[in-house]
């Protein structure tokens, strides 16, 4: 089995912007921003490493990271209200005219359906 190691050029934004360098193809480089962010660009052989696009930003994933983290937290949040409600409509013993929620037979646990606001726009 064949392995091979990898040795990225590892520089700041300003002296990637100065030296005007060129990356060899697949050769990989390493900018560091001011805010001490990372971000890697891989060589293709005629573009200057500035203007390659970035394969892995460090800044984009942990803005990334938040937005998912954001939207699970907000998900548990909507399911929780949404099986609350479920919970009490099934004790009065009315239902709703677009409820999602189903009862689960062998005790009170509700499934909660999801749906984007262009089938949500298309039913009505």
């Amino acid at each position: 089995m064949a392995t091979w190691t990898v040795k990225p050029k590892k520089d700041t934004t300003a002296n990637w912007k100065a030296s005007g360098r060129i990356l060899e193809a697949n050769e990989w480089g390493v900018e560091e921003t001011t805010s001490g962010k990372y971000i890697l660009r891989i060589g293709n052989g005629k573009d200057k490493f500035l203007d390659l696009q970035p394969v892995v930003d460090t800044e984009n994933l942990a803005k990334i990271y938040s937005e998912i983290s954001n939207f699970n937290a907000n998900m548990q949040q909507a399911t929780s209200a949404a099986n609350a409600a479920a919970q009490s409509a099934a004790g009065s013993g009315s239902t709703g005219r677009r409820g999602s929620l189903q009862g689960h037979p062998e005790g009170n646990q509700f499934n909660v359906g999801f749906c984007n606001r262009e089938e949500v726009h298309d039913r009505r």
